[in-house]
């Protein structure tokens, strides 16, 4: 069987090579793995593609091994990638390893592992992410930043808001994201701050639409009624609240709520607005514009709707 293994790893046939990879997965762990991490590195995706399924159907406690050394492949980035995603799949399991090699200096393979913990949220991955966030390499502090908001855990939201005492912009958008990725008012409320800042507005804006907040709408609104608003990225994020991914049971709710609190708050000056804005408007944020001209029962951008159908 080794002999066919080998040959159809230097077939250079890619279904040759993709099949070897899919069959390896029947094998003892032991025979897989002195193959399966060469087909990781596979020059065509979708060898590698296989080579992971494959591997993730092993134990996980055979593979990570094997997996965490193809994090230190500076050479071939397509064996990175793939052990990268394979170690996602694997989930929890891998997670001690990945503490363990945390002390590894080689910036690139700690990246990886930092970004890792962002893929596999666990509670107990905040102590080591904050322990990046005064690390010396921006690029180290910015992903250990990303990964602490998609933990999702409202109790890191102190450490990462006593971060915006760096003046550094880099870190400031990184931050703006993870505190969307976390939620809540707190959360909110920061970033309801942090849009006085005209730099920073329009990231600010993106993060509401991906909190899918309701509580956020009225702020949203409210800000219609200044002429400085950049009111195609207001409308953009009203749109993603309004289609926030959330169980289909609660929609109906989310989508009545949502329009009661636009026709309470929506600036009725702003109408002429959306009208101008229509022509530069990309079609998520003509969702939005929709989305007020139906809650307000308008018809200002009825034609252009229906412009839009015919086309």
């Amino acid at each position: 069987m080794d002999t066919d293994y080998a040959s159809a790893m230097a077939s250079p046939e890619v279904e040759v090579r993709r099949k070897a990879a899919i069959a390896l997965a029947d094998e003892t762990p032991e025979e897989a793995l002195r193959f399966l991490d060469g087909l990781l590195g596979d020059p065509n995706w979708r060898v590698r593609k296989a080579a992971v399924e494959s591997l993730v159907s092993l134990p996980a406690e055979r593979v990570v091994p094997t997996l965490i050394q193809a994090l230190y492949d500076s050479e071939n980035v397509g064996r990175r990638n793939s052990a990268f995603e394979s170690l996602v799949k694997l989930g929890p399991p891998v997670l001690p390893h990945l503490y363990d090699h945390l002390v590894d200096e080689d910036p690139d393979v700690k990246l990886s592992l930092i970004s890792l913990l962002g893929e596999i949220p666990n509670r107990n991955s905040a102590p080591h992410l904050i322990y990046y966030l005064s690390h010396e390499n921006v690029n180290i502090v910015s992903a250990a930043i990303s990964s602490l908001g998609r933990l999702r855990d409202a109790g890191n939201l102190p450490v990462l808001v006593d971060l915006f005492q760096r003046q550094d912009d880099w870190l400031w958008f990184h931050l703006i994201e993870a505190l969307s990725g976390i939620g809540g008012p707190a959360a909110a409320a920061k970033l309801a701050e942090l849009y006085e800042h005209p730099r920073y507005r329009k990231a600010v804006l993106r993060s509401f639409g991906r909190m899918g907040d309701l509580n956020t709408v009225s702020f949203l609104l409210e800000r219609l009624a200044e002429p400085s608003a950049p009111i195609v990225a207001v409308m953009e994020s009203l749109g993603q609240i309004y289609n926030a991914n959330m169980p289909e049971a609660m929609l109906a709710r989310h989508h009545r709520e949502m329009v009661r609190l636009i026709q309470l708050h929506f600036p009725m000056g702003a109408l002429s607005r959306l009208e101008t804005a229509w022509d530069e408007a990309k079609v998520p944020e003509r969702r939005g514009m929709l989305l007020m001209s139906g809650a307000l029962a308008d018809l200002s951008l009825l034609d252009r709707v229906l412009s839009e159908l015919a086309n």
